[in-house]
């Protein structure tokens, strides 16, 4: 397909745009409408790039919101190529207003709303749209008041048997992702969108992200077992209401949340008026934050597989299993990845708790006798003991827990 070409004698290609992992995007003409159009083209053969382009199609043709882009057609070229037309918009996506301009809370408020709005939508037609971001919304002309949600490529369906997901792979992106896309859960609700709205909303208003890290395995682990640096510290002018509504949007368990996105428009629009405050863009540096001296720390160990190209086993229920118990008898606990990576979390006075730490490693190491497991030293929260801890696997390793297609 190149500039100047027409697709089924309706859709003429005017401009290549760019060009992803899963095919190319071009500015095209609708000879029907006279509209601009965005027209994507799956080069890929791959049955997941092609699942992934089929479930886009599907999601914006049943969804009809001026919050979300709007579907005008899908089909085959004439070389077989898969093909998606939606509606053109001219603006720039919220990560980019967040990185050159920044939002004010009032502005971080209104964008929050429009999405929870478009994601009530999409709940309320079975689809739980998995992978909510800044990147993943676009303000029109860049007004924080005319946002399109887009990208459905990952969302998954309540009653259509269509899935991406596999064991061992988690679907969605590291620091918006809920705890439960983490741990690979494949039953996700509408809450999971709940989650990855709040973690893109701390961004909008504070100009940081909620979870962040040198490497992909620390920032899952903090979605895990940490909570993000306090919001009210941030953005001091946030109201207490709104603080407490993003605190649960954030819980770990997802029924602890409000339920979808129409909870979260309910909710907000009981908070009333706002105070505007600054706008916090990721060029400008905030104050560090007060610290107060903690006596306790937080020690991880992580255990992946030793080499990315080599296949091992995912852990058994049964080791698993085993190995809660075993962290349970020094005082701590275990999630598993969704690639059957192993984290342990353990909390306690610095010798100690690096004591149990160690202990525990061992008997991983011992079941797990072909990963590589290692311990973070002890840090004053569990982020920064993830941190640590991502940094002393090696790139094989990280590489290997989040091994699998492109998503």
């Amino acid at each position: 397909m190149q500039p100047g070409d027409y697709i089924d004698d309706r859709f003429w290609v005017e401009t290549r745009i760019g060009a992803g992992g899963m095919g190319v995007v071009f500015r095209g003409i609708d000879e029907q409408t006279g509209e601009r159009v965005a027209i994507k083209i799956v080069l890929d053969q791959k049955a997941s790039d092609l699942t992934r382009a089929r479930r886009e199609a599907m999601a914006v043709a049943l969804l009809e919101h001026p919050g979300i882009v709007r579907h005008v057609a899908n089909g085959l070229t004439p070389d077989g190529e898969l093909y998606l037309v939606m509606e053109w918009i001219d603006g720039i996506t919220l990560a980019e207003r967040i990185e050159r301009v920044g939002l004010s809370l009032q502005e971080a408020v209104a964008v929050m709303r429009q999405v929870a709005a478009a994601l009530a939508v999409a709940h309320d037609a079975g689809i739980v749209h998995r992978d909510v971001k800044p990147s993943n919304v676009v303000l029109q002309g860049g007004d924080v008041n005319r946002v399109k949600l887009i990208d459905f490529g990952v969302a998954r369906f309540a009653t259509v048997a269509m899935s991406l997901t596999l064991t061992g792979m988690a679907m969605g992106t590291p620091g918006y992702m809920a705890p439960e896309q983490a741990r690979g859960n494949r039953e996700l609700t509408p809450a999971t969108d709940v989650f990855g709205l709040a973690a893109l909303f701390y961004e909008c208003a504070t100009g940081r992200s909620a979870f962040s890290g040198a490497h992909q395995a620390a920032v899952m682990v903090k979605v895990l077992f940490s909570e993000p640096p306090p919001f009210a510290e941030r953005c001091p002018e946030a109201p207490p209401g709104l603080v407490h509504l993003l605190e649960r949007m954030l819980a770990k368990e997802a029924p602890l949340r409000p339920a979808d996105g129409a909870a979260v428009v309910a909710e907000l629009d009981k908070i009333g008026a706002l105070p505007d405050g600054p706008r916090r863009s990721l060029v400008v540096e905030d104050p560090p934050l007060p610290s107060a001296v903690q006596e306790l720390a937080h020690c991880m160990v992580i255990a992946a597989r030793s080499h990315p190209d080599e296949f091992v086993e995912p852990p058994t229920l049964d080791v698993c299993l085993a190995l809660g118990e075993l962290a349970v008898e020094q005082s701590g606990r275990v999630q598993v990845l969704a690639t059957g990576a192993v984290v342990g979390h353990f909390h306690g006075t610095p010798p100690d708790v690096r004591a149990r730490a160690s202990r525990w490693a061992d008997q991983v190491r011992s079941m797990l006798p072909r990963w590589r497991v290692v311990v973070s030293a002890p840090r004053a929260d569990a982020a920064a003991a993830a941190d640590h801890g991502a940094q002393e696997l090696a790139a094989a390793a990280i590489a290997a827990i989040f091994a699998g297609p492109a998503r």
